[in-house]
């Protein structure tokens, strides 16, 4: 992530923040879904490393997303709650995983990942 995280920023630069948020989350969530099908533990490793890129990418994009497309009165609190609302994704996500894994194997979890990306936009 910490990868992703530097990459995210020349990538926003680059091409802008909303392109740079939707290619993050296609490497995620490619990542998941090439982690649900890896034949083997080495490659889990490689897949999991890409959708690390990818989250790492995406999240600081997206808190620069949210500042801008805040209203005034209300950006510093949106920001807050984005940044609140990670941690709660990774409780939940742990939980999650300890939760599946054992009824499912290390495949289950990853499973529901690749849908995110290609959720339409509202």
């Amino acid at each position: 992530m910490l990868l992703g995280a530097l990459l995210g920023g020349r990538l926003a630069d680059r091409f802008g923040r909303k392109a740079a948020v939707g290619y993050s989350l296609f490497l995620a969530g490619l990542g998941s879904l090439l982690t649900a099908l890896a034949p083997g533990l080495a490659w889990v490793y490689l897949f999991r490393f890409l959708t690390g890129l990818g989250l790492g990418a995406e999240l600081p994009v997206a808190a620069s997303l949210m500042g801008e497309w805040s209203p005034k009165a209300h950006r510093g609190r949106m920001v807050v709650l984005l940044e609140a609302f990670w941690a709660v994704g990774w409780l939940l996500a742990a939980l999650l995983g300890y939760l599946l894994v054992p009824a499912f194997g290390w495949r289950g979890p990853s499973s529901p990942g690749p849908f995110p990306p290609f959720t339409p936009p509202t």
